[in-house]
């Protein structure tokens, strides 16, 4: 049997997704329509949800569910930036578990963002987005490491991730052929001449999407 488009599921779990449409139906204002765009489902799926939203008590006089503070803290941050999308997660009660609830979101935002034809640079640290990052051929995708590899094999070796990310979507892979570190100024200079490492460069600038990851802002 075929899947219509109110059929189909959401990368949100169920209670996060009443309250997401919640959000965007009574405080935004936007049409059910507009909804069913953002969320990735059908126009009906949407109705019944705010539907349950009412008759479950998500909705009263204000949307009761710890997301709300996520979606505030998203539409803050595309006001201030200039940003088409944003997507916060929540605080982990553990900090060690952070990553974790950040690359299962990132996965999720990549799955839903990546297409056939897509150039798809990638940083370093994103091993957490790679894992949920579900196994799904994309036609003619192409995946560039922006970084060199290390000598020491770990976890989070931009070369291995590059490669993972690759793998699972099916995509042509391009790995810089260099370590990611240089000892001297003219060492670096030296293989950045190299025509191999320039056509890795030249395909990296070329990407329609660029994905990285960033330490403590602290």
């Amino acid at each position: 049997m075929a899947m219509t488009d109110n059929d189909k599921a959401s990368r949100f779990p169920d209670a996060e997704l009443k309250a997401r449409a919640a959000w965007h139906y009574y405080v935004e204002g936007l049409t059910q329509e507009r909804i069913s765009e953002i969320l990735g489902i059908g126009r009906i799926k949407v109705h019944r949800i705010l539907s349950a939203a009412r008759e479950e008590g998500v909705v009263q006089f204000r949307i009761r569910d710890s997301v709300v503070e996520c979606l505030v803290l998203e539409e803050a941050l595309k006001q201030r930036f200039g940003l088409s999308q944003a997507v916060v997660v929540p605080s982990a009660a553990d900090r060690s578990n952070a990553p974790l609830m950040i690359g299962h979101a990132a996965g999720a935002y990549l799955a839903d963002n990546v297409n056939a034809g897509d150039v798809i640079a990638l940083g370093w640290g994103l091993k957490f987005a790679i894992n949920e990052l579900p196994r799904r051929p994309i036609a003619r995708t192409t995946v560039v490491s922006m970084l060199g590899g290390l000598t020491h094999a770990q976890p989070l070796n931009p070369t291995e991730s590059a490669w993972e990310f690759a793998e699972k979507i099916g995509a042509e892979c391009f790995l810089l052929p260099v370590p990611v570190y240089a000892d001297r100024p003219e060492q670096r200079e030296a293989f950045m001449s190299q025509r191999s490492v320039q056509d890795v460069v030249f395909r990296a600038r070329r990407a329609n999407i660029a994905v990285l990851s960033v330490g403590s802002f602290s």
